[in-house]
């Protein structure tokens, strides 16, 4: 993955002004879920800034972290999230973190 893009969300996260949503599209498939984990630690890491070596990020990177969601329509073989997906996305969005 490209370091400008790494080095704009450090900045992004360190003055804590990551954005609510970001649309990631450019880059091959595993570059993208390689800065969407990246994201996703940064609100998990307990220090803050993905250190990769917390038991959160550990938990985040094997999947087994119970606040970070991966839905993935290309391991489905499909194109795009089907409504049901994003729903249950959007349900789980209004409960409190479990940990």
């Amino acid at each position: 993955m490209n370091n400008d893009i790494f080095q704009t969300v450090n900045e992004l996260i360190k003055n804590k002004k990551l954005p609510h949503a970001i649309l990631i599209d450019a880059g091959s498939a595993s570059a993208r879920d390689e800065l969407a984990l990246y994201i996703a630690n940064a609100f998990v890491c307990e220090n803050g800034i993905p250190c990769n070596s917390c038991i959160n990020c550990l938990k985040a990177q094997n999947g087994s972290h119970p606040d970070v969601i991966i839905s993935d329509p290309d391991a489905e073989n499909e194109k795009t999230f089907k409504i049901g997906v994003v729903r249950d996305i959007r349900k789980d969005a209004y409960i409190l973190p479990n940990e």
